[in-house]
């Protein structure tokens, strides 16, 4: 593990097998050593007070799999913020700020992204220009959000999506044919909303599905 931050002190972790924990504290940039730039599969800026995506000191991770950036406080995914992260696999922004995703948000992630967790955020709606794109996705992790409506259309393009989770947002209806494009969906969490209206073919061709959906 590579501890990346400003401690020096006899806690410091020294650097192993291309990972990387990171600390970055008050309003410094976000630093390292350029020397692991190369070989760095894994990134946790998590538990800091970012309010932006350092687009610019992560860019050159070209074997990136793994960025945690959890419990920050990012309030919008600006165009193309991680491109250069065409390895990552796996993205997790849970419980920032987040209300706003440009449509261009997630270009230079379509080949490999698999997992992401939007998670705890302040999205009143499906970001569906920005996830559009994402075809190989597996795992959509948006529950505790602010979230009102979903519709047709809202995950058009996610042809491989396993997993859907949408608990506890704010929903108080399932429409027709909003899961028609999930195809493979296995796993769709509707728990801890407020939906009083299920329509008769909400969950038509989702044969097997393994539903979550108590209040």
């Amino acid at each position: 593990m590579v501890r990346l931050s400003r401690d020096t002190g006899p806690n410091a972790v020294p650097f192993a097998f291309a990972m990387a924990y990171c600390i970055r504290s008050g309003s410094a940039p976000l630093e390292y050593p350029q020397s692991t730039s190369k070989m760095l599969t894994q990134l946790d800026v998590s538990q800091n007070i970012l309010t932006r995506v350092p687009s610019e000191a992560i860019r050159d991770l070209h074997h990136l799999l793994i960025l945690n950036m959890n419990h920050n406080k990012i309030n919008s995914l600006h165009a193309r913020a991680f491109q250069g992260l065409d390895t990552l696999e796996i993205l997790t922004l849970y419980e920032n700020n987040i209300v706003n995703i440009d449509a261009e948000a997630f270009v230079g992630l379509e080949k490999k992204l698999k997992r992401l967790n939007l998670g705890g955020n302040k999205l009143t709606s499906i970001p569906q220009k920005a996830l559009a794109i994402l075809d190989n996705l597996k795992k959509l992790e948006m529950q505790e959000n602010s979230i009102k409506d979903i519709e047709e259309g809202d995950f058009a393009g996610l042809r491989n999506l396993d997993s859907l989770g949408l608990a506890h947002n704010k929903l108080t209806q399932v429409p027709l044919r909003v899961f028609s494009h999930l195809t493979l969906l296995n796993s769709l969490e509707l728990d801890g909303n407020n939906i009083d209206h299920v329509d008769p073919e909400a969950f038509a061709g989702l044969e097997g599905i393994k539903l979550k959906f108590e209040r």
